[in-house]
This record gives C-alpha cells, sequence and structure tokens, in this order.
C-alpha cells in the first residue's frame, strides 16, 4: 500500500509545521523556482483531515527540479532538522509530543520512527555534531504535579539516529526551552531556556562530547521569557534569538545578538513603532548573509520584516499570506517563505 495520501484539496488542509517551507505543498501548479540548480531540498510538515480523520504528513520540495513529494506520517513535525554532516538525512521532530522520524530526504522516505518515553516529550527542534550518529533535541521531563508545559524541566536528549533510542540526556537545564543549535567553531551545543537558575533568560552551552555544561549567560533585557528560534550568521558568527513571550504570556519580540567568540550576549530593544507592525511576535528567523539585516515572519498580520541589527529599526516589510517558516536557499541568493497559498522563492 502506498504511503502516498494523493492530493490534499484546501478545504482538507489544517496546518504546517513551522520549520523550513511548506504550507500547501500540493498545490504545485503555483510553485515556481528559479533557473539555479543550487537551491536545495526543505521540507516540514503538514496536518490535514479527510473523510472526518486528522491525518500527518511530511512534504519535501526539491526547488532545483521544481517538484513536490508527500508522504504519510505518524506524526505532526514542527520542524524538520537537515543532518550538515551527513547529506540527505533529516529528523523530523514534534513539539511538546512523542514523536520523532529518520527521513531520507532525496527519496522523501521515512526511514524510521520511534516514540519518547512516556515521561518525556519533545520540544520540536534538533541538532547534529561531526559524529554523525545521533542528534540532540530539546525534551521536557513530564511532571505529575505540574500540568503546564513551561513548568517542566528541561533536558537534552541524545538520539541513535538509526534506532532513535535514547543514549544520553543531559540536565535539568531550566524551564521553557525551544530550539537548539550545533556551534561547529567551539563543539558546543546552543540551547536557550526562558527561565534558567538565575530566574532569567539565559543561553546554555553544552560540550557535544561530553554533554557536560560549558557555561551559562544571562540575557539583560528586562523582559525574561521564551527565547524561540535561533539563526547563525555568515561572517561575523552571530547567533540571533527572538524573545517571543515573557512567563506572563506577552510577546516582547526583543532580539537577542550572541558574538560566540566573546560570549557577548545583548538584546536589542525593538523600538514602538516597530513593535506596532509586528504585534510583538516575531515567529521564524534567518539572518541575512552580510549579517546586517535579520528576516522574520509574522503570520498574525501576514508579513515578512526585515529588521537592522544595528539599530532596531524596521528596513523592509512584505506583505505575505500567513507567512510561517524561513529560510536562505543553499546558495544563499533567495529567500524561501512558506506562506498559506504557495511555496514562495523571493530573490534578496
Amino acid at each position: 500500500m502506498s504511503n502516498e495520501p494523493g492530493p490534499i484539496s484546501r478545504r482538507e488542509f489544517i496546518g504546517y509545521g513551522l520549520s523550513t517551507l511548506l504550507a500547501e505543498p500540493l498545490f504545485a501548479k503555483n510553485f515556481s523556482a528559479p533557473p539555479s540548480r543550487t537551491l536545495g531540498i526543505v521540507s516540514g510538515g503538514v496536518k490535514w483531515r479527510r473523510n472526518g480523520k486528522e491525518r500527518f504528513s511530511l512534504a519535501f520540495a526539491d526547488l532545483d527540479r521544481r517538484k513536490v513529494d508527500v508522504v504519510d506520517a505518524a506524526l505532526f513535525a514542527h520542524s524538520v532538522n537537515h543532518n550538515p554532516f551527513k547529506e540527505g538525512l533529516a529528523v523530523a521532530i514534534e513539539r511538546r509530543g512523542r514523536g520523532v522520524a529518520l527521513v531520507d530526504v532525496k527519496r522523501a522516505k521515512i526511514v524510521n520512527s520511534a516514540s519518547s518515553d512516556p515521561n518525556r516529550v519533545y520540544y520540536g527542534h534538533g541538532a547534529f555534531n561531526e559524529s554523525k550518529n545521533s542528534v540532540f533535541v530539546t525534551t521536557l521531563v513530564k511532571s505529575d504535579q505540574e500540568s503546564d508545559f513551561n513548568s517542566w524541566p528541561v533536558i537534552v536528549s541524545e538520539l541513535d539516529l538509526s534506532t532513535l533510542e535514547v543514549l544520553r540526556e543531559s540536565g535539568p537545564l531550566g524551564t521553557i526551552p525551544h530550539d537548539i543549535k550545533y556551534l561547529s567553531s567551539t563543539k558546543n551545543l546552543i540551547v536557550p531556556v526562558g527561565h534558567g537558575p538565575s530566574g532569567k533568560t539565559e543561553l546554555i552551552f553544552l560540550e557535544s562530547s561530553s554533554m557536560a555544561i560549558k557555561r551559562r549567560i544571562v540575557s539583560h533585557s528586562p523582559v525574561h521569557g521564551a527565547l524561540a528560534h535561533m539563526s547563525f550568521g555568515s561572517h561575523i558568527s552571530l547567533v540571533c534569538t527572538v524573545n517571543r513571550q515573557d512567563k506572563d504570556g506577552i510577546g516582547s519580540g526583543d532580539i537577542h545578538v550572541i558574538k560566540d567568540n566573546s560570549g557577548e550576549f545583548s538584546y536589542i530593544p525593538l523600538p514602538e513603532k516597530v513593535k506596532s507592525k509586528t504585534q510583538n511576535q516575531l515567529l521564524s528567523i534567518v539572518l541575512s548573509p552580510d549579517d546586517r539585516y535579520v528576516m522574520a515572519t509574522i503570520p498574525y498580520n501576514n508579513r515578512v520584516v526585515a529588521i537592522d541589527l544595528k539599530t532596531g529599526e524596521l528596513g523592509h516589510s512584505y506583505q505575505y499570506p500567513l507567512p510561517m517558516g524561513l529560510s536562505l536557499t543553499m546558495n544563499k541568493d533567495f529567500y524561501v517563505i512558506a506562506a498559506r497559498d504557495t511555496p514562495r522563492i523571493c530573490r534578496r
């Protein structure tokens, strides 16, 4: 029996993962790409309903071939994390769920899938190091005494890339996690937590080989809460994180900038006129190749914005229907935006 669901109509479509691309991926007639062979493959999770039953799929868009493949999945992937050290492999991860899957991106195929222990919940993001044999995933430890996700301890789980079984864990690191990145220059994993032992927003650096905590950097932002998605710079090795909301659920939208060589952790409070346009909610982010701008999607008011890192001012603002995922193509000549109607490829 084929694991391809067939065409998904607009009426059946519910939502999609935030990670890289594909909003409504089977509307392939709207899918267009410039004539280049160096754009790459992007992928994401899709949620839809047919005959009264909710279903999940993974979608893969080969930007060079202008071809979209969709396969059924047992999980609704928040992210599909491509392995930079093992071309063609990726790991799809649920957010606040137990599902994880190993994916062959080039063949658009799910190789293996697994579930976490009942007392563990994944938080939707993973990172790889040069070992090529494992993936590191942000994880919550469930508490019988507390029903609020934001109160559950954060750990990092290292999963075997073949079996998806847990090899090691590190933590607890704090509460309110989200993204995780690997910084190859220092061999460190970077894990932001909304509330660390200091009671403030922290960036935690783990040595990937031992999973030992190397250092903690405390944010000086007056608003402390969930640091969400991160993006690396090209030339000056910036890591940029976005403070999405504080502990009371109020969005701040401020940008945090980290210089990995000095450990400097500064934040850029956005001007009120910018916050009024962003509604204090920045979702997916990517740094421009010259490290000058942070591009961010704002699905709540259908915008993609460019924010100047030096001034915090709004550089550009673009209108797109429900933009979610955002990434650069492999050659860094184009932005890829997951908007509701179609995957969109835009020249920088």
